[in-house]
């Protein structure tokens, strides 16, 4: 109980220090024993239940209270919104996504091929 108290007061604390998605993660070096990583792009269905409805209400740039998971605390942060079907897609989007995919498929390929074909000693 003494160590969630203690980290629970210490993302307190972080929380104003963060302005924007930009110093989240300078913010979170700062703190000894914080951890700050991007989720990346994510749809609200795909959050985990004790994520979602914080990310819901938060505004762009804004960071949520400690949030308490079976994982630790956490603090989110909401750093764009884009709704979905509200821009098409262009011609060329699609072709660097198409075009990305088939170079990760040739990676994996030959990659793939390495370890097959790789030759292990040990002595």
């Amino acid at each position: 109980i003494w160590g969630f108290r203690a980290a629970r007061a210490k993302l307190a604390a972080l929380k104003p220090q963060i302005k924007d998605c930009a110093g989240l993660e300078a913010a979170a070096a700062g703190a000894q024993g914080v951890v700050a990583g991007d989720l990346g792009e994510a749809e609200l269905d795909d959050l985990a239940p004790a994520f979602r409805d914080p990310a819901e209400k938060l505004q762009v740039n804004q960071v949520s209270d400690p949030i308490r998971t079976s994982a630790g605390l956490h603090l989110i942060a909401v750093c764009g919104r884009r709704t979905a079907g509200g821009a098409q897609t262009d011609k060329d989007q699609i072709e660097r996504r198409l075009r990305g995919q088939q170079l990760s498929m040739i990676a994996r390929r030959y990659m793939r091929d390495l370890r097959n074909s790789a030759t292990i000693e040990t002595k």
